[in-house]
């Protein structure tokens, strides 16, 4: 199931006619659903190539934000391989994906846990769990308990 649909894609875009303009290759007046399904589908792998790091995916329910962040990549992604990427797209895609200069984008603090994609994602604590509360004590010092164990190291 992918994270996100053609009307998605289509409000990312700005509407219908701009979507037309990145994603009509035969020329047709309509947006060819093949081509808009494939840069979903590569939108959602990169996806998930960064949240795989610490989420089971594919999401299931499709939080919001993963919906929309499909939706943008899935965008930019048709407008680059038709040649019409703009500076704001180009600074979009820097922000959800990172740049090669090194600027962390939202995909990596996905994968490394600084944001989340909704919700708590993350186990919660079982109430059965028991609390660690165990204390050590040493007696005697250092060389005395180093005597005892003198054939061990």
């Amino acid at each position: 199931m992918p994270y996100s649909l053609q009307a998605d894609v289509q409000q990312a875009a700005g509407g219908l006619k701009r979507l037309k303009e990145i994603a009509d290759w035969d020329n047709d007046a309509t947006p060819d659903a093949g081509v808009i399904t494939n840069a979903i589908a590569a939108a959602d792998a990169l996806i998930d190539s960064f949240a795989s790091k610490r989420f089971t995916v594919p999401f299931n329910p499709v939080p919001p934000i993963i919906v929309r962040t499909s939706a943008e990549l899935a965008r930019i992604m048709l407008a680059r391989d038709r040649d019409m990427l703009t500076d704001d797209m180009q600074k979009r895609w820097d922000e959800l994906a990172g740049t090669e200069t090194g600027k962390e984008g939202w995909l990596y603090r996905l994968a490394t846990g600084v944001v989340t994609p909704g919700g708590d994602p993350l186990p919660l604590k079982h109430g059965t769990m028991a609390v660690d509360n165990v204390t050590t004590q040493l007696t005697g010092d250092r060389d005395e308990s180093r005597g005892k164990t003198g054939g061990y190291w």
